[in-house]
C-alpha cells in the first residue's frame, strides 16, 4: 500500500497524514492510560506528583494532535474541483474523511472454522480467503469515483455473506477489527462484524461526499451530479443510523450521525439552489417578463437553505456533538446561514425592482406567498406596504427593495467578520470572493432605489417563507447493497441459507448403496424447494437406513457429480439414472431450533474448544441431543422445531435441577467434567 499510486495525489497525502496522526493519538492514549494506572496504584506522594505532571504533558500533546486532525477534517480545498479555477465561484462544502483501519487477516480463523465446524477441506478456499484479504486492503484507499464506491460496496456485500458463514451471532472469537474515529482519531477494537460493516458504510458515505464536492458546480450538470452524490451519502448514513446502533466509535453514534445527516441534507438543497441560479441565468436572458417570479422562487429557495443550516447549527451546538466536531464546521455553517439569509433578501429586492405593469398580474400570485404574514404585520403597518400585494407605486417599490438590501448588506458584513475570526476560513479565497461579489451586487441595486424616506434604515425586513421546489421522498431514500449468490467468494461451500452458523454440521460421509435387484429401491426420498437438496424420508430397514442415512442430510454429490446447486428434479433424475450401485456423498446438518426453544447452547464436541468428558457423561449429553432432535414440523418453526410432548410442557421451566435429573447427574458426582460442559446459567 505504500507504493499505491493514489497515495501520490493530494488526497492520498492527506490520508497518509491522517493515518500518521491516528497512530500518534493511539500512542498518546496508551501512555496516558499507563500513567493513570500508575497514579491510581501508588501512594507515594513524590511519584504521584511526577505522574500528575506527566499526565498534564500527555493531555496537552493529545489535544494538539486532535487539533491537527480537526484541521485535516476542514481541508475542503483538497477535495474541491479546482481544475481551470472551477471552484473560484463555488461555496466550500463540508466533506467526510475516510476512517482509517488496521490490517486484518482472515486466513487462519477461516481455515480453522472450515476444518473444525464445516468439516471441509480448507485448502479449497485459500484463493477465496486471499481475495477477501486483498479486497479489504484495497478498501483502505479507494479512488474518488464510482469505481471506489463499487469497491467498498463489493466488500460490504462480501461481509454480509461472510457474516452468515463464519460469525455466530455476528461475533468471531479470533478476529479483531480495529478502526480509528474519523473525528477524534481514537482507535476502537471489536470482534463484531457489525462494527466492520458499519465502518465500511461510513466510508461509502464519506466517499460520496468527496465525489459531490469534486463536481464542476459552475455547470448545471455538475450541480445535478453533486445533488445526486450527496443524496447517496444521505441514504447510506440513514441506513447506517437505522441498522447499526451502540457503536463504540464516536463518529457512528446516533447523535453524531444525526448532526452529519443534517449537514448533508442542507448541502443537498444548497447544490440545488446553485443549480437554480445557473438555470435562471439562461432563462432570464431570453424572457425578461419572468424575472420577478424567478427571483421570488430563488428567494424562497435561499431562505430554505438558511433554515436547513439553522437546524444544523442548533444540533451541532449540543453537548453530545460539539466537543467532537471541528469548530470550523460550526463557523462555516453559521456563515452559510447568514449568507443565504442575505441572498434571500437580495433576491426579494431584485424581484421587487423588476416588477412592471406588464408582469404585475403574473407576479401577484407568487408575491402573495413570499412573506410570512403572521410574523411581519408590524413591518407592513410601519412602512405602509401591503405585503400580500405587489407594490402599487414606484416609491413603495423602491422603499421595499431598499429595506431588504439594507438587511442584505448588514448580514454580509456579519459574515465577513466571522470569516476573519476563523483561521481556516481565512484561507478560502473562493468564500471571500463570493461575499465580495454579493456585496457589490447589493450596493449596485441599492443605488437604483434611493428614496427620500429618512426612516428607511429603521424599518424591519419581513421574513421570507422557506420553501424549496426540490422534494426529497424520505420513504425512497434508503440504501440497499446489491447482493447475489453469484458474487459470494465462498460459493463452493454451498448455499448460504444452509451452510451458515445457524446450523450444526457433522463430518462428510460417502455411502455406497447396492440394490439386491433392479426392481428394489434404495429406501430414501429427497426433497427441497430450494438448493441444496436434502434427504426427506428414510426407511430404517432399507439399504440407505442401514448404511446410516438420516432424514435431513444434505446431498453433496451423486455418483461423483456435485449437486449442491442443483434443483430437486435434477438430483432425482441422477438417482433414477443409476443402476444397482449408487455412490452418494452426504453431510448431516442439524438446525439449532430445538436449542433456541430451551434457550440454551448445545455443546459442540470439539477437543480444541471443550475439555474432555468421561464416557458416561458424554453418552448422556448425546442422549440429550437426541431428545432435542425428536421434533416434527410446526407452524412458525422449521424442521425439528417442535419438541416432544413431554419436553414441550417443560421447555420454559428448564432449570438446572431438571437438566441434571434428566441425565441422572449428581451435584457432587465425579463426572465434574460433564457439569463443566453445561451452559453457565445452568451450572
Amino acid at each position: 500500500m505504500k507504493d499505491h499510486p493514489l497515495r501520490l495525489t493530494k488526497r492520498g497525502k492527506l490520508q497518509q497524514r491522517r493515518s500518521a496522526l491516528n497512530e500518534q493519538i493511539k500512542k498518546q492514549l496508551r501512555l496516558r492510560a499507563g500513567a493513570q494506572n500508575l497514579y491510581n496504584a501508588t501512594e507515594d506522594k513524590k511519584i504521584r506528583e511526577l505522574v500528575q505532571l506527566e499526565l498534564s504533558f500527555l493531555e496537552s500533546s493529545l489535544q494538539h494532535l486532535k487539533m491537527e486532525l480537526a484541521d485535516l477534517n476542514t481541508a475542503w480545498q483538497v477535495y474541491q474541483n479546482d481544475q481551470y479555477g472551477l471552484c473560484a465561484n463555488a461555496m466550500p462544502l463540508i466533506t467526510l474523511g475516510l476512517k482509517e483501519a488496521k490490517l486484518t487477516d482472515f486466513t487462519v480463523p477461516f481455515q480453522n472454522m472450515l476444518h473444525d465446524y464445516y468439516h471441509q477441506d480448507a485448502a479449497l478456499f485459500d484463493n477465496a480467503i486471499k481475495k477477501l484479504n486483498t479486497l479489504r486492503e484495497n478498501t483502505m484507499l479507494p479512488s474518488r469515483d464510482e469505481e471506489g464506491v463499487k469497491l467498498l460496496s463489493t466488500y460490504y456485500c462480501q461481509l454480509c455473506h461472510v457474516e452468515k458463514r463464519f460469525f455466530y451471532q455476528s461475533v468471531h472469537k479470533d478476529i479483531y477489527f480495529e478502526w480509528f474515529d474519523a473525528f477524534t482519531g481514537v482507535p476502537s477494537v471489536q470482534r463484531s462484524i457489525a462494527f466492520e460493516k458499519g465502518s465500511v458504510l461510513f466510508n461509502i458515505a464519506a466517499l460520496y461526499t468527496q465525489i459531490a464536492v469534486n463536481q464542476n458546480r459552475s455547470k448545471v450538470h455538475g450541480c445535478q451530479a453533486a445533488v445526486n452524490s450527496f443524496t447517496d451519502a444521505f441514504n447510506t448514513l440513514t441506513h447506517l443510523r437505522s441498522k447499526f446502533a451502540n457503536s463504540p466509535s464516536v463518529d457512528m453514534q446516533s447523535d453524531m450521525l444525526d448532526a452529519v445527516l443534517l449537514v448533508i441534507h442542507a448541502q443537498i438543497y444548497e447544490c440545488y439552489c446553485e443549480q437554480m441560479f445557473l438555470e435562471n441565468e439562461t432563462s432570464n436572458n431570453s424572457n425578461s417578463n419572468n424575472l420577478p417570479t424567478a427571483h421570488m422562487l430563488l428567494a424562497k429557495e435561499c431562505a430554505h437553505v438558511a433554515a436547513c443550516y439553522g437546524r444544523c447549527q442548533t444540533r451541532m451546538s449540543s453537548s453530545s456533538v460539539a466537543p467532537f466536531l471541528p469548530s470550523t464546521w460550526n463557523t462555516l455553517i453559521n456563515v452559510k446561514r447568514s449568507f443565504y439569509t442575505a441572498l434571500a433578501h437580495l433576491q426579494t429586492a431584485c424581484a421587487t425592482l423588476s416588477i412592471t405593469d406588464a408582469n404585475r398580474n403574473d407576479t401577484k400570485k407568487h408575491f402573495t406567498h413570499l412573506f410570512d404574514i403572521a410574523k411581519c404585520k408590524d413591518c407592513a403597518f410601519t412602512y405602509g406596504v401591503e405585503l400580500n400585494q405587489p407594490p402599487a407605486t414606484s416609491k413603495a417599490q423602491h422603499l421595499l427593495a431598499q429595506i431588504h438590501l439594507r438587511i442584505t448588506l448588514t448580514t454580509l458584513d456579519e459574515c465577513t467578520v466571522k470569516i476573519r475570526l476563523s483561521k481556516q476560513l481565512r484561507k478560502h479565497a473562493a468564500l471571500q470572493h463570493i461575499l465580495q461579489q454579493t456585496v457589490q451586487d447589493a450596493k449596485a441595486k441599492l443605488q437604483q432605489c434611493e428614496t427620500d424616506d429618512k426612516f428607511a434604515d429603521l424599518y424591519e425586513a419581513a421574513p421570507i417563507v422557506p420553501i424549496s421546489t426540490l422534494k426529497l421522498n424520505n420513504q425512497n431514500m434508503t440504501w440497499q447493497p446489491m447482493q447475489s449468490d453469484e458474487d459470494d467468494l465462498f460459493k463452493l461451500m454451498g448455499p448460504v441459507s444452509t451452510f451458515c452458523t445457524e446450523n450444526q454440521f457433522q463430518p462428510i460421509r460417502t455411502l455406497n448403496l447396492v440394490k439386491d435387484s433392479e426392481i428394489s429401491e434404495f429406501g430414501f426420498t429427497v426433497t427441497g424447494d430450494t438448493t441444496p437438496v436434502r434427504v426427506d424420508k428414510v426407511d430404517s430397514r432399507g439399504i440407505a437406513g442401514k448404511a446410516g442415512m438420516k432424514s435431513g442430510d444434505v446431498l453433496l454429490k451423486v455418483n461423483g457429480v456435485p449437486v449442491l446447486w442443483e434443483c430437486c428434479t435434477n438430483v432425482q433424475k441422477l438417482i433414477n439414472a443409476t443402476g444397482r450401485t449408487l455412490s452418494i456423498t452426504i453431510q448431516p446438518c442439524d438446525q439449532r431450533t430445538a436449542a433456541a426453544v430451551c434457550n440454551i447452547s448445545l455443546p459442540t464436541m470439539n477437543a480444541k474448544t471443550y475439555s474432555p468428558m468421561t464416557t458416561t457423561a458424554s453418552s448422556k449429553i448425546n442422549r440429550y441431543d437426541d431428545i432435542l432432535q425428536e421434533t416434527t414440523n410446526t407452524p412458525g418453526l422449521s424442521n425439528r422445531g417442535r419438541m416432544s410432548s413431554a419436553t414441550t410442557k417443560q421447555k420454559n421451566k428448564f432449570s438446572r435441577r431438571s437438566f441434571l435429573n434428566l441425565f441422572n447427574i449428581k451435584r457432587h458426582s465425579k463426572s465434574s467434567s460433564a457439569i463443566n460442559t453445561l451452559p453457565t446459567h445452568l451450572r
